[in-house]
């Protein structure tokens, strides 16, 4: 039989022995000797600067010129290949981020979009909407393109603060 409690805030003298799966409930006392405590996951942010702007801000001309370095060393007397569009648009989005973040552009999250299609005379418009603060978030956009293929490629700068 359990015995009647005196306050909502009573805490049980008895604690679970056993957790279930990989996480466990803390409790608001000292917990039993030979227990173990994962601190690993419980780190701290790192402390605020109490500043609002990026001292490094986001420069549209040298962003373009990354893409379009990137676009044309990689692609310059290639030819469409609809087996290898994939993993080449992959490797090209990372080169180009790998490129951009040594640019250190800080409190800035980046994504990188790149699109490769087949070049068949047609005509094609890549557009993006996006919602963000104009004073701080910026883009940056090219596009290269030769006999067999056309490619582009977008770098969004979003403050993060």
């Amino acid at each position: 039989m359990e015995s009647a409690r005196s306050s909502l805030f009573d805490i049980p003298t008895e604690r679970p022995r056993s957790c279930a799966g990989a996480s466990c409930v803390s409790m608001a006392c000292e917990p039993e000797l030979g227990s173990q405590v994962d601190l690993s996951r419980n780190k701290s942010p790192p402390p605020n600067t109490f500043r609002l702007e990026s001292e490094n801000r986001f420069s549209v001309a040298t962003v373009r010129e990354v893409i379009l370095t990137v676009l044309r060393c990689n692609l310059g007397g290639d030819t469409y290949e609809v087996d290898r569009a994939r993993e080449l648009t992959k490797s090209l989005a990372q080169d180009i981020m790998r490129r951009v973040k040594a640019l250190e552009y800080d409190r800035m999250k980046l994504v990188v979009v790149v699109s490769i299609g087949e070049k068949r005379g047609q005509c094609v418009h890549v557009t993006s909407r996006c919602l963000w603060d104009v004073r701080r978030d910026n883009f940056a956009a090219a596009s290269f393109h030769n006999e067999s293929l056309y490619a582009t490629g977008t770098v969004f700068g979003v403050y993060y603060e």
